[in-house]
């Protein structure tokens, strides 16, 4: 089984454990596991994905039948001072405040709001939707044109999802980019009208990116990293959603080095 099993994708690249071959159907039944009801249904598609793996590691594998467990308080607790320093910054900026934690220097409010807002609000939305975790690699932007590809127009920076923070402070406006830099910062965005026009560039120009990669010795690395990219865009197409990278976004388990 160990064999079969890829650890920057099964492990350590998917929302999920999932061992669906296409893009496709990896975004599928990422649906069916945000639509499962309970902690048996979870624990059935994990079966089954085992299954398409190794059947024989599967069938050793038998059903708990207990009652779903509460979310853990401290969770919900995290959730709440993660919105409430949102808010709190938000408003220290609208005062022309300063904020800081207890146990740092305090800075001007806006200044905070520009640099963290986004990845914030990032981090917020990461644990409602599932996102593929990249260790050690560039955007998409940067891969496009280390690989002499010109990257598609629709990429941009996430300005489109902070209008009126962008409008209101500029340095927020400056500060987001189309490339990650940094341990928690947001980089390239795709609205989701263009999500079809996303899909049909990464398969008319993946393989020459890989070929390119390959010259230096990272072909395989770019090909694990651009398949996790097209799941990531076919899930979105499948929600009607957008696609975005961000650093420094945490899930329950390994550390990533960044997210999509």
């Amino acid at each position: 089984m160990a064999s079969k099993i890829e650890p920057e994708l099964h492990l350590e690249g998917r929302p999920y454990l999932i061992t669906e071959g296409s893009a496709e159907s990896v975004a599928a039944v990422i649906e069916d596991f945000m639509q499962a009801e309970n902690e048996v249904s979870a624990q059935s598609l994990i079966i089954e994905q085992l299954e398409k793996l190794d059947p024989a590691i599967a069938k050793g594998i038998e059903l708990g039948d207990f009652d779903e467990p509460p979310a853990s308080g401290s969770y919900r607790t995290d959730l709440l001072n993660s919105l409430k320093s949102i808010f709190e910054i938000a408003r220290a900026a609208r005062a022309d405040q300063s904020w800081g934690a207890a146990d740092g220097r305090p800075e001007p409010a806006r200044t905070v709001l520009a640099r963290e807002l986004a990845w914030r609000a990032m981090h917020l939305h990461s644990r409602a939707i599932p996102f593929w975790i990249a260790r050690d690699v560039d955007g998409l932007d940067s891969i496009c044109r280390a690989s002499g590809v010109e990257p598609p127009p629709f990429i941009m920076p996430a300005w489109p999802l902070f209008p009126r923070s962008c409008e209101t402070y500029p340095e927020m406006r400056e500060q987001l980019g189309v490339e990650i830099h940094g341990e928690r910062s947001v980089g390239a965005y795709v609205a989701p009208g263009d999500i079809p026009e996303l899909l049909g560039f990464l398969n008319e120009n993946g393989a020459r990116m890989i070929q390119a990669a390959a010259r230096h010795e990272v072909g395989s690395t770019c090909k694990t990293l651009l398949r996790k990219i097209r799941e990531c865009v076919c899930f979105a197409h499948r929600a009607g959603v957008g696609y975005i990278e961000a650093s420094g976004i945490l899930p329950v388990g390994p550390e990533p080095g960044e997210a999509f």
